[in-house]
C-alpha cells in the first residue's frame, strides 16, 4: 500500500501544469521605430519611457510556452567583437521564486538574457511578437499634443 501511495504522489508532482513564471512585464518600442543610435537593454526602459508601450503576460498557457522556449536559449555567450545591442523589446520575467530575469530582443534578431548575448530562438520571437501584436504596434502610437 505504501508503494502505491509513493507512486501516486510522484505522478501527482510530475504532472504539474503550472508555469514557474509568475508574470512577464514587457516594454517595447513600436514596430519600425528608427533611432539614430543603437538602443541597449537598460536604456530601453528609462531613456525611452515616453515612447514605450507596455504589455503584461499572466496567462498560464502562454507562460508555460515561453518557459519551454526559454530552456532552448543557448546560454553560452556568442563570441563577437561587435556586441553593440540594438533592442526593441525588453521582457522582465518574474518567477514565482522571486527571481527576475531580463530578456531583450531586437526587432528581427539578437537576444540577450541578463545582459549576455545568447543564440536566437525564432519560435520565442514569434510567440512574443504575436502576443504583443507587434506588427500593428505602430498604429497604437498616440499623437503628440499640439
Amino acid at each position: 500500500m505504501n508503494r502505491l501511495l509513493y507512486i501516486l504522489f510522484f505522478l501527482f508532482i510530475s504532472c504539474d501544469n503550472t508555469s514557474k513564471i509568475k508574470l512577464i512585464d514587457i516594454y517595447y518600442l513600436p514596430n519600425d521605430t528608427t533611432t539614430q543610435t543603437p538602443v541597449d537593454c537598460s536604456s530601453l526602459y528609462g531613456d525611452w519611457k515616453p515612447e514605450l508601450q507596455n504589455h503584461k503576460i499572466n496567462k498560464n498557457k502562454t507562460l508555460k510556452n515561453i518557459e519551454y522556449l526559454l530552456t532552448h536559449l543557448n546560454n553560452e555567450v556568442e563570441e563577437s567583437k561587435n556586441l553593440s545591442q540594438d533592442v526593441r523589446i525588453r521582457c522582465m520575467i518574474h518567477f514565482k521564486n522571486k527571481k527576475t530575469d531580463t530578456l531583450c530582443l531586437g526587432e528581427s534578431f539578437d537576444t540577450y538574457l541578463n545582459g549576455q548575448k545568447v543564440q536566437d530562438v525564432p519560435e520565442l520571437f514569434s510567440l512574443l511578437k504575436k502576443e504583443l501584436d507587434y506588427e500593428n504596434s505602430y498604429k497604437r502610437i498616440k499623437p503628440l499634443p499640439r
